[in-house]
């Protein structure tokens, strides 16, 4: 099987090479898992999490064969950590979806985050939708490109000594679903929504806390009367009162629902209206096949790192918000995806973990087999088919 899958590397059905790109084993991954996902139909036109979910698996899937049949070893050269942090909302959090980080040398690799968008035939996509309050950082309901952006930020902000607050977003992306494309549309390329949210963001923030301060009051003088009658239960429904502005609501108590319903009041008069990719943006196989390259540098919508140490002290933030999928060109063991256990188990534990794993389920599959083969051999032939015939039902007559 390994022999027609690299019969396929250089068949018709990859996309043509590109010799100032180079070649390699995760070029081709990313070529073929994304082309044979397009072409197959399967998963595209669904929602944004099916087909997230069924281009990261196709990822998965191609890699151990187009490593095999580089020549590498097939295992471990793409890698899925899950994000470490509580929050089971980590996209509404941050903006973003998922994470790439490519292993070029052992001292560079380039990264890139994504947020999925379901795109109408016409081109255009919805950008405007409210994420909810979140307690790390103190942000409060505000617009997903503003999220996206204020993340992205405090990513650079993490990778010390390299990056400015005001270095250009091109490696964070809108990922635009089409049943025939995958675009990839960085926020640089986003100017107009960047402006229209920053002209407004101030005034947002003040009617939000007017508003938060209103349904804050509502809740403070919701206090049920007292089932006592006479002045002593008034005085005791007095008494619960004035505690209760003495001490305050907590804030974490209003839903976060009700919270993101206040903001809505503002923004929905602010709406910036729908996006479209124009000419920006990249086709993913070539925004894939660029970042994959071993030969060019610091391609267009990549972040890259320049050193391990500053990769460690970006992705140290980043797997705390999103899921991370790290893949490496080659298998060369300087390129280690785990970062030497940085990021989770080690690449021996990998190993060792996969390895049982192959042997239980190629054991337990065998024995089961053997059983189902036996069942099969041993079961008496079934009985000659009775049934008459057209001819010999009319004879009954």
């Amino acid at each position: 099987m390994a022999e027609k899958k690299a019969k396929r590397l250089r068949g018709p059905s990859r996309p043509s090479e590109h010799p100032a790109l180079g070649d390699n084993a995760l070029i081709a991954t990313f070529q073929l898992a994304v082309h044979d996902l397009l072409v197959s139909g399967n998963f595209l036109g669904i929602d944004e999490e099916t087909t997230t979910g069924g281009l990261l698996g196709a990822i998965s899937a191609t890699a151990p064969w187009c490593f095999k049949a580089n020549g590498d070893q097939p295992e471990y050269n793409w890698v899925k950590y899950k994000k470490s942090g509580n929050s089971p909302l980590a996209e509404p959090s941050t903006g973003a979806d998922f994470a790439l980080v490519l292993r070029i040398t052992q001292s560079i690799c380039r990264i890139a985050i994504f947020q999925a968008k379901l795109q109408e035939e016409n081109g255009e996509f919805s950008i405007h939708q409210i994420s909810p309050a979140r307690e790390d950082g103190n942000r409060i309901p505000e617009p997903q490109f503003v999220r996206l952006q204020h993340y992205a930020r405090s990513l650079l902000k993490a990778a010390k000594h390299k990056f400015s607050a005001t270095s250009r977003l091109e490696w964070a992306h809108y990922l635009l679903y089409k049943p025939d494309t995958i675009r990839a549309l960085p926020l640089s390329q986003l100017s107009y929504f960047s402006r229209h949210y920053s002209t407004h963001l101030k005034a947002s923030q003040e009617d939000f806390s007017i508003r938060l301060k209103d349904a804050i009051s509502a809740m403070q003088n919701n206090i049920p009367p007292s089932k006592t009658d006479g002045p002593e239960g008034k005085e005791k429904c007095d008494s619960k009162r004035k505690k209760k502005e003495d001490v305050g609501v907590d804030t974490k108590k209003i839903p976060s629902k009700a919270k993101t319903d206040l903001a809505e009041i503002f923004w929905n008069r602010y709406k910036p209206g729908t996006a479209g990719t124009g000419n920006g943006g990249f086709n993913l196989i070539t925004l894939l096949t660029a970042g994959a390259s071993g030969i060019v540098s610091r391609p267009p919508g990549w972040l890259e790192l320049e050193t391990e140490t500053q990769a460690k002290d970006l992705i140290e933030k980043l797997s705390i918000d999103l899921d991370i999928y790290v893949g490496r060109i080659s298998s060369d063991p300087s390129l280690d995806p785990t970062f030497a256990g940085f990021l989770s188990d080690s690449f021996d534990n990998l190993k060792q973990h996969g390895k049982k794993v192959s042997e239980t389920n190629i054991s337990t599959a065998d024995a089961e087999l053997v059983n189902i083969a036996a069942i099969i051999k041993n079961r008496p032939p079934a009985p000659p088919n009775t049934a008459p015939t057209p001819q010999s039902r009319h004879s009954m007559k």
